[in-house]
């Protein structure tokens, strides 16, 4: 997420106007979201809810890196393209953990829950601490193999290899096991 304007700036050649907008439309669909994310639990179930969206994040996520490769032919279908994937993402991700919360705190006895909540929240702080540093860092590395004539590691720009395609799955497992 936090990689998201490097990545507009350096791969799309996006200006702090762009970048702005970009992220002014990302927080919008979060609060927006965040009213109606009630509802949708309440509809599909939160481990439904939560899987869902764990995957459709993933699959959207996808849109992000192909921006690159149509900012070769249109900047301005790059920009429509990151307008429309970033709100989807970040309304997704505002379903799935708060889905992700209720389930944990539902999964523990009362007299866990303190101990349960804050060893997630302390391991969300950590990842939230880290993920940046290690997203940066990349970027930076990557930046410096292409001063060097890599091109390898900027034609793959920040795409998404995530690893929690199966998070979803072994959740439900557990959960229902």
């Amino acid at each position: 997420d936090e990689i998201i304007p490097l990545f507009t700036h350096g791969c799309l050649g996006f200006n702090s106007q762009e970048i702005g907008m970009l992220l002014a439309v990302g927080g919008v669909s979060i609060l927006l979201v965040s009213f109606i994310t009630s509802r949708i639990t309440a509809r599909f179930g939160k481990i439904n809810s939560y899987t869902t969206t764990g995957i459709l994040s993933i699959l959207v996520g996808f849109l992000i890196p192909l921006a690159a490769y149509v900012h070769a032919s249109s900047k301005r279908a790059a920009v429509v393209l990151m307008i429309v994937s970033v709100p989807i993402i970040r309304s997704l991700q505002v379903v799935g953990f708060t889905s992700i919360m209720v389930l944990v705190n539902n999964s523990v006895p009362v007299s866990e829950l303190g101990r349960v909540n804050g060893l997630g929240q302390a391991l969300a702080a950590a990842a939230r601490g880290v993920g940046p540093v290690l997203g940066g860092s990349l970027w930076s590395m990557s930046l410096g193999l292409a001063e060097k004539g890599d091109e390898t590691a900027t034609s793959l720009c920040p795409s998404r290899a995530d690893g929690a395609v199966v998070i979803p799955f072994v959740a439900r497992a557990i959960l229902l096991a």
